[in-house]
């Protein structure tokens, strides 16, 4: 039994993480996040395995990822951006899966 307390105590603490990062961030858009580390839209493409075209399109806010963009987008920000970032933008147009 001890062991399922300390496995809970270590998820409650990385949410508490996770969640207080958030308010004290805020949310992060694409184009936040590669403005404040120096990134360009080649260097992303790549991380997110996107064409430099898609990212660009995201980072003027042209155009909503698709999930499994945003996932990317989340596994490459390491968390800083999420899918609630992009929720204010329209539908995709077309898919960006490419």
């Amino acid at each position: 039994m001890p062991e399922i307390a300390v496995h809970a105590a270590r998820r409650t603490k990385r949410l508490t993480c996770v969640v207080r990062r958030m308010y004290i961030w805020g949310m992060v858009h694409l184009s936040d996040y590669m403005a404040a580390h120096g990134l360009d839209d080649d260097q992303v493409a790549k991380g997110i395995q996107r064409t430099r075209e898609t990212v660009s399109r995201i980072r003027r806010r042209k155009l909503r990822p698709d999930w499994e963009t945003i996932k990317n987008i989340k596994e490459f920000t390491n968390g800083e951006s999420t899918a609630d970032d992009y929720m204010d933008l329209s539908e995709p147009q077309e898919a960006v899966a490419q």
